[in-house]
């Protein structure tokens, strides 16, 4: 079993530059990182600004449902939506290969669908 981190107030916003060096440690293209990250800055403000949990263990199945329902709402395409899936997928599976949790809110969800 992976022992959980002990930085328990870091918040999601918090370990991006981490996740940034994780990136390019594997060899990610800059615009693929550029865009990972660009999703966790705005999904880190989104949960910041509703008084959501920020700290990655508090981040529930609903957060990420909200975060994605509010993009289709403000009227982004739906490939936009599915590629910020995407890419909270990435985030939450290094969140938990880091230890930072024990499992990723995102584990049973399926992607947004895009229309043809």
């Amino acid at each position: 079993m992976t022992e959980v981190n002990t930085a328990l107030n870091d918040t999601i916003g918090d370990l991006l530059d981490d996740w940034r060096v994780h990136l390019r440690a594997r060899n990610r293209r800059p615009l693929t990182i550029q865009s990972y990250l660009e999703t966790g800055r705005n999904f880190a403000d989104y949960l910041a600004e509703r008084g959501m949990p920020t700290q990655p263990a508090g981040i529930a199945r609903e957060h990420v449902e909200a975060y994605l329902a509010d993009a289709t709402e403000r009227g982004l395409s739906a490939a936009t939506v599915a590629r910020f899936y995407r890419n909270l997928q990435q985030l939450f599976r290094w969140l938990v290969d880091d230890g930072e949790i024990q499992r990723s809110p995102m584990a049973n969800m399926r992607p947004p669908a895009i229309p043809e």
